[in-house]
């Protein structure tokens, strides 16, 4: 339905609808991952060791996963945002580049971390995907959504 509604709104040139329906969907994302994650994180050593004890020592790079998903969820659905409005093209070009500097993290950061390594590559990946996202959508609506409207603007820092 957001999806639809997103393509619709954009077709029209309506850009205050985009950003509400950004709005309102980046409020929903959030509300509903939230809780999940702090229930991850706040029962991490009970879930883990249901899957053996040897996965309890996975605990603090779960940490890293649920605060890097929940931070990737306050930027709301970027990725539909820029689908919806013929932008597919940006969302390829950042997922392939975050999927490289993901595996090249991996590479880099997992021989010497271990798990906890590739947690922080995988987190970092996500986040670079979803910043670059933002900024492309950010360009296209006019608006900055999600965590990204609680930055000063990058614009008004170069004018000064």
């Amino acid at each position: 339905v957001l999806s639809a509604r997103l393509a619709k709104a954009h077709a029209r040139g309506d850009r205050r609808e985009v950003r509400r329906l950004m709005s309102w969907a980046t409020g929903v994302i959030v509300m509903l991952t939230a809780p999940l994650a702090i229930g991850l994180l706040l029962c991490r050593q009970s879930i883990l060791i249901a899957f053996g004890e040897p996965f309890v020592a996975g605990a603090t790079a779960l940490v890293v996963l649920c605060l890097g998903e929940l931070l990737v969820a306050t930027f709301g659905p970027v990725a539909v945002a820029l689908f919806m409005t013929n932008r597919e093209v940006k969302v390829v070009r950042a997922s392939t580049i975050s999927t490289v500097v993901t595996i090249a993290l991996v590479l880099v950061l997992a021989p010497h971390w271990g798990v906890l390594g590739a947690a922080l590559a995988v987190a970092s990946g996500t986040i670079l995907r979803t910043l670059v996202l933002a900024v492309h959508a950010q360009r296209v609506h006019g608006a900055r959504h999600g965590a990204l409207a609680l930055l000063p603007s990058w614009a008004s820092r170069h004018r000064r």
